[in-house]
């Protein structure tokens, strides 16, 4: 089998300092060989010379919405249910465009954080089929929500039978049934509304009874999906953790006791300190459709918890609400989130980069086989021009900076020469 040989690189493995001089072999969809100078080629082989530049994991976002990215007057959005406005074709088309943006900037994996109509699911078939190229996928539900809380937004005269990226039960029975639906319609994550909050119009409302937290809980993980919950609550983060949620989305009252408790129940983290950037820097919290929450309070939280959380080994996750008419999907803006945490917060640049390769494995339930470059890994590996643990911005610029980016060991991404 022919092999690729990429000759002599600074490598960086997804954890620790760069090392320089190092050839890895890839051999059909697997790394076979790493090591220190170069190898003996064979005649097949192709040989990469890297010249200095850098080898890295492939990137995973951890909150992603693909099929974002229309921009639609707020007014008129908050009166009908998430993504009903459009067609699914229409949304599919933009999320299939949304991988090629992942792709081509460096991300060979997401997760997603709630979608409409199935789409990451389909998004995973039509990959699997060799449709499309596209990322890895841990493929979401619609957002699971109840009655009359923040994302019940339409009118009630209006009753409409498509509910987007929404759905909604009450009571435990209900709610096990509705995550049973999502999981028969392809979901490996589901996502819940614990609290309203982080943008979200009527603030930090209760959104779910304790059975009927219980019983989204039970259900999903006795069929071996997770769930995640976006919740900035600081009582109810703690309600969710103790009852065994997955991933905590945004987190903004975060603090040192939500922090040991992530700890020792392992929970994922997913920050998204990109939207409160955003939010802070152009008035967001003075939106009327934001007026309850004061974005810069929880900045300042978060940018103030983040150190400690790393430090203590929180399991922490770069993703945002990318899409948005803030922040819309395109080439890079994926790594501008990472820049924030390491240029703004101060996050060690090499603990940033971690959290998009190791912690991302883990949570797509692949650690050890993604977000490593080691023998025996999937060969997900990009190609940057220059060293991200040094300049960590050059991954927003993947035009000129990111000049390869292969996926089971096919390249996706091929500008080397």
């Amino acid at each position: 089998m022919p092999r690729i040989v990429f000759d002599r690189a600074n490598l960086f493995d997804g954890a620790g300092p760069v090392q320089p001089d190092m050839t890895v072999v890839v051999e059909g969809t697997k790394i076979t060989n790493v090591v220190e100078g170069p190898i003996a080629p064979s005649k097949d082989d192709r040989v990469i010379e890297m010249s200095g530049r850098t080898l890295i994991p492939g990137l995973i976002t951890a909150h992603l919405h693909p099929e974002l990215g229309f921009a639609t007057d707020a007014s008129r959005a908050m009166g009908i249910p998430n993504r009903v406005e459009w067609p699914i074709g229409v949304l599919f088309a933009q999320a299939f465009r949304t991988c090629s943006f992942l792709l081509q900037s460096g991300w060979t994996g997401y997760a997603g954080a709630g979608c409409a109509d199935a789409i990451d699911a389909q998004l995973k078939l039509a990959i699997s089929l060799g449709v499309m190229d596209g990322p890895r996928i841990l493929a979401s539900s619609r957002n699971i929500n109840t009655t009359a809380h923040d994302n019940d937004v339409a009118n009630w005269w209006y009753e409409l039978g498509n509910l987007g990226g929404d759905v909604f039960a009450d009571g435990a029975d209900e709610m096990r049934k509705a995550v049973r639906t999502e999981i028969k319609r392809g979901a490996e994550i589901i996502k819940i509304f614990p609290t309203g909050g982080h943008g979200v119009v009527n603030g930090n409302t209760r959104g779910f009874t304790d059975d009927e937290f219980a019983a989204i809980i039970e259900s999903a993980h006795d069929l071996g999906v997770l769930v995640r919950g976006h919740c900035v609550d600081h009582d109810h983060i703690i309600r969710c953790i103790e009852g065994g949620i997955d991933v905590i989305d945004h987190g903004d009252e975060i603090d040192e006791e939500i922090i040991d408790l992530m700890v020792s129940q392992g929970t994922f983290w997913v920050p998204s300190m990109k939207f409160l950037k955003v939010a802070t820097s152009v008035g967001l919290d003075g939106n009327a459709l934001f007026a309850k929450w004061d974005a810069k309070k929880d900045w300042d939280n978060v940018a103030k918890m983040l150190p400690i959380a790393n430090e203590a080994g929180v399991k922490i996750l770069p993703g945002d609400d990318y899409g948005s008419s803030f922040f819309p999907h395109s080439l890079g803006v994926y790594a501008s989130e990472l820049t924030i945490y390491a240029e703004e917060v101060g996050i060690p640049r090499r603990d940033v980069l971690r959290w998009a390769t190791r912690n991302g494995a883990e949570l797509l339930k692949m650690a050890g086989v993604l977000g490593t470059v080691e023998p025996g890994a999937l060969a997900d590996l990009v190609v940057v021009n220059a060293d991200p643990t040094r300049d960590i911005r050059v991954l927003e610029d993947p035009t000129a900076n990111v000049a390869a980016v292969m996926i089971d060991g096919h390249f996706a991404k091929d500008l080397l020469p």
